[in-house]
C-alpha cells in the first residue's frame, strides 16, 4: 500500500469539479512517479491523457496503443 507497483483507477475523477479533477490526476501523475508504478485506469475524460505516456484505446472491439 505504501509503494504500489500498480494503480488500478476507474473514472477516478467522475463526480468532481474541473479543480478537483485535475487535483487528482496531479496526485496520481506524482505517485506513478515517485513509485516507478504503473496507472491502469478507466476513463472517458480526454484531458486526462496529458498526464500519461502512452495509452490504449478501444474502438469498435478494437485496441489501439497510443503515445501522448
Amino acid at each position: 500500500m505504501n509503494r504500489p507497483r500498480i494503480i488500478f483507477a476507474e473514472e477516478p475523477t467522475g463526480n468532481l469539479d474541473e479543480e478537483n479533477k485535475k487535483n487528482v490526476m496531479k496526485l496520481l501523475a506524482e505517485t506513478v512517479r515517485e513509485n516507478d508504478a504503473t496507472l491502469i485506469m478507466v476513463t472517458h475524460e480526454s484531458d486526462h491523457l496529458k498526464y500519461v505516456d502512452w495509452n490504449y484505446y478501444m474502438r469498435d472491439g478494437v485496441i489501439t496503443r497510443t503515445e501522448s
